[in-house]
């Protein structure tokens, strides 16, 4: 089997960094490697939210930024970037005009064969954060970043909606078609604002912890993805 080297943190500090690569490694049907950014051979970079410390040799694709400033390195190749806002950055920074292509999570229904269960309102939240103090009853599914990823899968696909104050959330929803929206405190982080804004907007994305208790399936949404995803396909490195 073809080798392919990649970049991805090793502590794998995020789902996207975590699985993206292995997305990019079954659609081109290649054995990945695990290289660092200063490597001198040519490197993939899928998804997550490296787009600030790429090497020079890095191909990145549907990756993002985590703000809209600070230093920008520049790749060998940016083949697309998560969202619009990440697109306006390479294009001020570097002058490249790449395409959004969402995060290539969006296509990890097609690789899963998740299992059938009940339908109940599902809680992806952070460990220790905002979202975790909210009690909502006993109907409600609560998994986080350290649950297994057969259970996170299994828990949104069965979902009625997503409830999340991760990035990841809403796009695993979006995957499998679930209804999802964004939770915090706070204004949304630049990561979450660049993905959604891939979609026409809607107050139905995001909700304040204390507004909480207005959640149903009626004030949240579906997002069409058919164009991220056929993005993400066509923008695909071959390296």
């Amino acid at each position: 089997m073809t080798t392919s080297k990649y970049y991805a943190p090793r502590d794998f500090q995020n789902l996207s960094s975590a699985l993206s690569y292995r997305i990019y490694g079954e659609l081109r049907n290649v054995k990945m490697r695990w290289v660092p950014l200063s490597s001198c051979q040519d490197y993939v970079i899928a998804g997550g939210y490296n787009l600030s410390h790429v090497g020079h040799k890095a191909h990145v694709w549907s990756s993002g930024y985590t703000k809209p400033y600070g230093p920008s390195n520049r790749p060998e190749k940016i083949y697309s970037v998560r969202g619009p806002l990440s697109q306006a950055r390479a294009k001020q920074h570097m002058n490249i005009s790449v395409p959004a292509s969402g995060d290539p999570l969006l296509l990890i229904s097609d690789f899963h064969d998740v299992p059938e269960d009940n339908l109940k309102p599902c809680f992806f939240e952070k460990t220790g954060g905002s979202l975790s103090r909210v009690q909502p009853g006993h109907s409600v599914r609560r998994i986080t970043i350290n649950d297994s990823l057969d259970t996170i899968l299994t828990s949104i696909k069965n979902s009625t909606y997503v409830l999340t104050d991760m990035l990841e959330g809403l796009v695993l929803a979006d995957s499998f078609s679930v209804k999802s929206a964004f939770a915090s405190d706070n204004s949304a982080p630049f990561a979450v604002r660049d993905y959604l804004g891939n979609f026409t907007s809607s107050s139905k994305d995001m909700f304040k912890i204390c507004d909480i208790e207005r959640c149903t399936t009626d004030t949240m949404r579906y997002r069409n993805t058919t164009q991220l995803k056929n993005t993400l396909i066509s923008t695909m490195p071959d390296v």
